[in-house]
């Protein structure tokens, strides 16, 4: 089975021209439930420069998936056998 990966490499990602963002900012908590984007920026805030795109994609579903430690290397192979969008198109670069 082929396993696809969202991560790049020697890769310099800029802002896009039309982008009119003075600075980043936090997503919105929502108080129900933590929205995508939430998670993965809480991740990425919590530990900066450690986790791959592909990791916090993953992590990110298994939290939403309820799933144990036991299960990540199984639900991995799953998730990326079929093509992910890159981490460029994820919630967390969206307003």
């Amino acid at each position: 089975m082929k396993i696809h990966t969202t991560n790049y490499t020697l890769t310099f990602i800029g802002l896009a021209a039309d982008c009119t963002a003075d600075q980043g900012e936090a997503p919105p908590l929502n108080e129900k439930a933590k929205s995508v984007a939430r998670l993965q920026y809480e991740l990425l805030h919590q530990h900066p420069y450690h986790y791959t795109s592909d990791e916090v994609l993953l992590r990110v579903y298994a939290m939403r998936q309820h799933l144990a430690s036991s299960e990540l290397e199984a639900a991995r192979q799953a998730f990326f056998s079929k093509g992910q969008a890159c981490f460029r198109s994820a919630p967390l670069t969206k307003r």
